[in-house]
């Protein structure tokens, strides 16, 4: 294994001391100033900078995978209880994490910040430690949400008429033939992200640009569809007002316990949303364009406690436990679809969803491998001239960017052992990743005197 050093190639962490009545200063002059050559092909403007975001905060996806997490730690009191709570202290992060950004907008994102903030004594290690965290939190998240993608695949293949037909009792999940259909799942989510990343940020710049609009109708058309579906079939439904008296702690902890983890299901959505900082490098004006989007991504997931409820209030209690532990499709989102919209419409829901799906994908090994690509950069990885090289042509990280994918697909490969996989990428990823936050906003609130103000800058 090669010598690990850190930040040999970055900038001082002196610059943390610049003046903050300093000027708008153009992209690539920005960047050299923090010691980095223009290498990357700036394409993505500000609306294709926020579809990057846009799509990582995924409200369907977030809901409709980890809905059995919900109901069993806390159930309807604790998720809409928890949702806004959340939300609102998401927005908090990004807005700090925007006002940063815009001071140093960069691919490295979270771990240049902690290394600038933290000054010239301590600025490595800080860097170092939240590389790694952010490091690490991406690839749970991003495999998380691999298994995510196929868990919805397997679960409408049951779901479907004509489809197979699983065993009872909750047998299917702990099958052979399912845990194959979730890993063959992941790896074709997987690859085909992967590919698509390979042709270049023009690809993506263009892909971004119609994720706003689609994403934007799925999310209101699933969340509209269950509502609406139990009313026509005249299936009875929960009031706000009863749902919020309504607690299910079945994971053998005490309440306060069970609540805490409950949280677990709104933080994930929230997981990724500073994507955009780390397509920086490839943004024009991302001083600015960045920053807006991390923070107007932030704001849309509070949609998602509109979602909850619809879902919610067509659920009885009493299907509380079958849809937790022995799911008829193998999801509780599919399960509570079926029972909406009927078989086919579940199918039709879940193709819309998986799609959707599919762009968070593109967009979180998007932004993983640029972070990999500038952690090479700064030689903070083994091997990392093979990590930082770019290609000729697209000025693409591909190296980095299929580094990721095999690793992402080998994280699944323990499904096979145990479904609880899903669970623990997406708690791992969590945690991770908001520990990535935190550093560089502590160090920007005890280095307040000489943070050096940005385009977008919260006074």
């Amino acid at each position: 294994m090669a010598e690990i050093t850190t930040f040999t190639k970055g900038p001082s962490t002196n610059s943390v001391h610049k003046s903050s009545s300093e000027s708008p200063i153009e992209d690539a002059a920005r960047l050299k100033e923090m010691g980095y050559n223009q290498e990357l092909v700036r394409a993505l403007t500000k609306w294709t900078t926020f579809g990057v975001g846009f799509s990582m905060i995924n409200v369907p996806g977030a809901i409709f995978t980890l809905l059995y997490f919900g109901l069993a730690a806390g159930g309807p009191q604790g998720i809409l209880t928890a949702w806004p709570i959340v939300s609102f202290f998401s927005l908090l992060v990004a807005l700090s994490l925007g006002e940063i950004l815009s001071a140093y907008p960069t691919s490295g994102g979270l771990y240049y910040w902690a290394a600038q903030l933290a000054g010239p004594k301590h600025g490595a290690f800080a860097g170092w430690v939240t590389g790694w965290f952010t490091w690490i939190g991406l690839i749970g998240v991003s495999a998380g949400s691999a298994f995510a993608f196929a868990e919805i695949l397997t679960a409408l293949i049951y779901a479907a008429p004509t489809g197979i037909t699983p065993l009872p009792h909750g047998q299917e999940l702990s099958s052979l033939r399912y845990k194959f259909l979730c890993v063959g799942g992941c790896i074709f989510v997987l690859l085909s992200v992967a590919i698509l990343n390979s042709f270049g940020i023009k690809r993506l710049h263009i892909a971004s640009w119609l994720w706003i609009p689609f994403n934007l109708s799925v999310t209101i058309i699933i969340s509209a569809a269950i509502p609406v579906g139990a009313a026509v079939k005249g299936l009875p439904t929960i009031s706000l007002k009863d749902l919020y008296g309504i607690w299910h702690n079945s994971t053998g902890l005490p309440d306060s316990w069970a609540a805490c983890i409950g949280v677990l299901m709104p933080c994930f959505l929230y997981v990724g949303h500073d994507a955009p900082a780390h397509m920086s490098e490839e943004s024009k004006d991302a001083a600015t364009s960045g920053s807006i989007a991390i923070v107007a991504a932030v704001l849309w997931g509070w949609f998602g406690w509109f979602t909850l409820w619809g879902v919610l209030s067509v659920i009885p209690p009493e299907d509380y436990y079958q849809l937790i532990y022995e799911p008829v499709t193998t999801v509780a989102g599919v399960d509570v679809w079926v029972r909406a919209v009927g078989g086919f419409g579940a199918v039709g829901l879940g193709i819309l969803l998986l799609v959707v799906q599919w762009t968070t994908m593109v967009s979180a090994l998007a932004a993983q491998a640029r972070v990999t690509y500038a952690f090479a950069r700064d030689n903070a990885l083994p091997f990392s001239k093979l990590w930082s090289r770019l290609t000729t042509t697209s000025r693409i990280p591909m190296n980095a960017l299929w580094l990721i994918t095999i690793l992402n697909i080998l994280l699944i490969l323990p499904v096979f052992g145990s479904l609880t996989a899903y669970s623990a990428l997406a708690s791992i990823g969590t945690v991770a990743q908001y520990i990535g936050y935190s550093v560089p906003i502590f160090l920007r609130v005890i280095h307040s005197r000489h943070f050096p103000v940005g385009k977008f800058h919260l006074g």
